[in-house]
């Protein structure tokens, strides 16, 4: 497997080629083996929620289970979203200093996130998300599509959710949902942040 450097740097080039056409990119890339979520993550998880301190609330929005990646465990994982913040600010040529990112579960038959954007009302600092994917076998007919809105409200993109499977997005203009799944669905979502 690449190192972190060598993965972002690879990816760079086909990110800044999709962006330049519009506010998101589709990669099909190998998911490094230390992303996957760990073992026990299920029970760890929690069901999530919209908003961020005293506004945090769990509500019929979205149907997914959440787990923080820890700063102080996963250390592999944290320089590997460092170089994807270096890398990512030479792209939008604007400086990114932070990231943070979790790993999710939908449930089968029951997992959703309604139509929404990334950035907060208030302070936001989300300017780039990152979904990949860790399901094998996916097809349209399992549901769990995420799907991202044109920003004229003419049209979406449909992506499945599929091992190797890498979007990069605007998280202050993309509209963007996931639709119901009909079979278990994992992925680790990501956001890099302003200053």
């Amino acid at each position: 497997m690449e190192k972190p450097v060598d993965f972002w740097v690879d990816m760079k080039k086909n990110i800044e080629e999709q962006f330049e056409e519009q506010d998101y990119a589709v990669i099909k890339k190998e998911t490094p083996y230390f992303l996957l979520p760990p073992e026990n993550f299920i029970e760890k998880s929690k069901k999530a929620g919209t908003g961020k301190g005293s506004s945090y609330r769990e509500d019929s929005v979205r149907n997914d289970h959440i787990l923080w990646v820890d700063e102080q465990s996963d250390l592999t994982i944290q320089d590997f979203l460092k170089q994807g913040v270096a890398a990512l600010s030479e792209i939008i040529r604007f400086p990114l200093v932070d990231c943070e990112s979790h790993w999710a579960f939908y449930p089968k038959g029951t997992g959703f996130y309604g139509r929404h954007i990334d950035a907060f009302k208030v302070n936001n600092k989300r300017v780039i998300s990152m979904v990949t994917y860790f399901n094998d076998q996916w097809d349209v007919e399992d549901g769990g599509v995420l799907r991202l809105y044109n920003n004229d409200n003419q049209g979406y993109k449909d992506i499945i959710p599929k091992k190797n499977t890498w979007v990069f997005f605007s998280s202050e203009k993309v509209e963007h949902e996931v639709l119901k799944t009909l079979k278990p669905r994992y992925s680790m979502a990501a956001w890099f942040k302003k200053a």
